[in-house]
């Protein structure tokens, strides 16, 4: 199975856990930091953090119990990615490192997404033939940013329009980058993030990977931008699926996000290659089951 090269763990990111006022001291001794902006006690190693929820677990038993099984999905697709690609990309990332990632990569876009009269300026901009988009950076912050009429209706900055407030991404990496949105900077709303955007992006995918022939449009450049990473999309759909579960999403809406499709078609490669996976991840918990 050709996949990207995922990082085991990356020290950089932030696992953040529940810190009780009366432990926080303690929390500090065992490396845990202060996030100002989120108001949140985090750890810079997922290990460090299961370690402690599992000491304290009379405080969160039950997030224990979801890292212990993240830790295992973490164990298991490493095991499924056995070849490294050049253009690595990780979903362990943070959204700043994919976005510093992306740009090293693709390069800053020349001119703003729009003019200051809001007339798209997609001729200097456009990448499409490498099967390129733009995304937004400040869509962290702002919805409907490539909507000029929502954009002046609710006075966004104009400075998110702006070049340097953009970055191009393949479809695959456009989906990663609202992952980490909704994960790091939505947490209380995923389901509207889920239900909406990142499904959105999901059933464009879908059907990507459904054709049997190259369309003879724009979407052919994108198609084949990405055409060698279905295996890396399915171990994302995957993860999504039991993420979801593990946040309580209920069974049958999971599966209308990572199965939609915008042209009505059910994806059976998507789903045919998920039930494979589901199985090789079943018999590696049976086996790694304490």
């Amino acid at each position: 199975m050709s996949t990207y090269r995922f990082s085991e763990f990356d020290t950089d990111t932030k696992f953040y856990a529940d810190v009780k006022y009366e432990l926080k001291d303690l929390a500090k001794q065992c490396g845990a930091k202060w996030d100002w902006k989120l108001k949140k006690w985090y750890f810079e190693n997922t290990r460090i953090r299961h370690e402690w929820d599992m000491e304290y677990s009379s405080y969160k038993s039950e997030a224990a119990e979801i890292i212990d099984a993240n830790l295992k999905l973490i164990d298991f697709l490493d095991k499924l990615r056995l070849n490294n690609h050049d253009d690595a990309i990780s979903i362990y990332m943070s959204y700043d490192e994919l976005l510093y990632y992306l740009y090293e990569k693709y390069g800053q876009p020349s001119m703003s997404y729009f003019d200051e009269e809001y007339n798209q300026n997609w001729k200097a901009n456009s990448r499409t033939k490498e099967g390129l988009e733009i995304h937004h950076i400040d869509e962290d912050k702002y919805l409907y940013l490539s909507s000029p009429d929502w954009c002046k209706k609710q006075k966004v900055p104009f400075e998110c329009q702006q070049p340097d407030h953009l970055v191009y991404c393949n479809k695959i990496e456009h989906l990663l980058l609202h992952i980490r949105i909704a994960e790091e900077y939505h947490s209380n709303e995923l389901r509207t993030y889920y239900t909406y955007g990142i499904k959105t992006l999901i059933s464009k995918l879908n059907d990507y990977y459904e054709f049997d022939t190259l369309p003879d449009d724009w979407n052919k450049f994108m198609i084949k931008a990405i055409e060698d990473r279905f295996d890396d999309y399915v171990l994302i759909l995957f993860q999504i699926m039991v993420n979801l579960g593990l946040q309580g999403f209920e069974p049958e809406l999971t599966v209308s996000i990572i199965l939609s499709s915008n042209s009505g078609q059910y994806c059976s490669k998507v789903h045919e290659a998920l039930q494979q996976v589901q199985q090789a991840f079943e018999e590696y918990a049976r086996e790694h089951s304490e």
